[in-house]
Formats: C-alpha cells, sequence, structure tokens
C-alpha cells in the first residue's frame, strides 16, 4: 500500500501524505477494505476517493497484498522488547537537551533524537552517538548524570539551570 501511495502520489504530483496519511494507511491496512464503500470508512479517506481512480488503486494493492504467501511478506519490526521508558524522564531528558542546546548554540536534533532520549532513559549502557565524543561533552555526561541522579534541574529567572554535580 505504501508502494501504491508513492507511485500514486508522484502520478498526480502531490506530496504522498496528502494523498494519504500515514495512519489512514495503517487503519486501511487493519481493516483490509473489499469494496469502495468499505474504503470511504476509513477516516481520511471520502468517497469521492474511494469510488475514483486512487480509490480503486488503493483496493488494488489491498487485494494484491491480501493474495500474497506468508513467506512473501515483508518481516514485522522487532520489537526492542525492553521496558517502555518512564515518561517523567523522558521529560527531563527533554528539557535537558532543550537548554544545553540553547546554552550551547546547537540544534537539538543534532544533539539527540527521541529514539536516544528514550534508549537513554530506558537501557542501563546505551551506544548511542549522544553519548559520544562532543555530544557527549555537550549533553551526554550531563544525562548520564540526570539519570543517576547526580543532577537535578532547577530555574534561574528565564533559564533552567543545573543543580549538582557535572
Amino acid at each position: 500500500m505504501a508502494a501504491w501511495r508513492e507511485r500514486e502520489a508522484q502520478r498526480i504530483n502531490i506530496p504522498r501524505q496528502r494523498l494519504v496519511k500515514d495512519e489512514t494507511l495503517l487503519e486501511v491496512a487493519a481493516t483490509g477494505p473489499e469494496t469502495p464503500a468499505d474504503l470511504a470508512r476509513a477516516r481520511g479517506i471520502s468517497e469521492g476517493f474511494a469510488k475514483g481512480r486512487s480509490g480503486a488503486g488503493l483496493l488494488a494493492a489491498i487485494q494484491a497484498a491480501k493474495a500474497l504467501p506468508d513467506l512473501d511478506l515483508p518481516e514485522a519490526p522487532r520489537d526492542r522488547g525492553g521496558p517502555s521508558p518512564s515518561p517523567a524522564l523522558v521529560a527531563l531528558l527533554k528539557v535537558l537537551l532543550a537548554a544545553k542546546s540553547e546554552e550551547h548554540e546547537v540544534a537539538p536534533k543534532l544533539l539527540a533524537s527521541s529514539d536516544d532520549l528514550d534508549r537513554l532513559a530506558t537501557e542501563a549502557h546505551p551506544d548511542l552517538p549522544a553519548l559520544r565524543g562532543w555530544r557527549r561533552e555537550v549533553f551526554g555526561e550531563s544525562a548520564l548524570a540526570l539519570k543517576a541522579g547526580r543532577l537535578a534541574l532547577g530555574v534561574d529567572g528565564r533559564r533552567v539551570k543545573l543543580i549538582g554535580a557535572e
């Protein structure tokens, strides 16, 4: 379905998310509609789309996928299987990231991604770019100290300040 969306978006020269959003594709994949009326029931799919050329193409992609033998289906991504990160700890790490980014005048995404923060919150010894080289100096050491309880965050006027040994 994603490949169909890519081809169709290119054919009509619009962004693929404008054609069918990711969430809508997931819903359509989960429900497996067989008729235009079924397709139109999906959130984000209009009746006009479902009955038109694009809807027919999407339904054809669904039918082709249903006809595939299980061995030809793509492998589902493996779940990390670990515990989910504490939302509070991830939020603290995000605040620390924003403060360090501001302090060093560097974009937060250059220091750590959302996935890095999740892994930092859950794994004992994650191997992340945020914990190597200049990123470790700018952000990583403070993040590890925060996680270990050796660092706290406070507010000094309008700025976040770090409290504790760094």
